[in-house]
């Protein structure tokens, strides 16, 4: 919040995605660390298209290393927590039973080939 706080609303900057209030903050990160145009946050950070204060308008250096490395960082944590999924659901189907027996699978063999008799 205190580093772009107070940068004017632009194209990806508004009142829906800011940083003007906790709330708001979170909700733009988690947006940004999806990766829903955290590109066009970051440019509208640097404040190119500003002609306010500079308290207003942003810092190009802290906007390109603060989304650089929070998007390096939040990517990596997504990642990790999606193979973790996986791993854990390939984990847990290795110790149950796949409920298909040897006599599901003659069964069904029979039933195909009345449909497809050559398949």
């Amino acid at each position: 919040m205190s580093l772009f706080g107070k940068i004017n609303h632009g194209e990806f900057i508004n009142q829906h995605a800011n940083f003007e209030s906790f709330y708001n903050s979170v909700l733009t990160l988690f947006r940004a660390s999806t990766g829903e145009s955290w590109n066009g946050l970051m440019l509208d950070c640097f404040g190119y298209e500003c002609s306010g204060s500079s308290e207003k308008c942003g810092n190009p250096i802290y906007a390109l290393v603060f989304w650089l490395s929070y998007t390096a960082l939040a990517t990596f944590v997504f990642i990790n927590i999606f193979i973790a999924v996986i791993l854990e659901k390939f984990e847990s189907a290795e110790d149950e039973e796949l409920g298909v027996n040897k006599t599901d699978i003659d069964n069904y063999v029979i039933t195909w080939s009345k449909f497809a008799p050559e398949g």
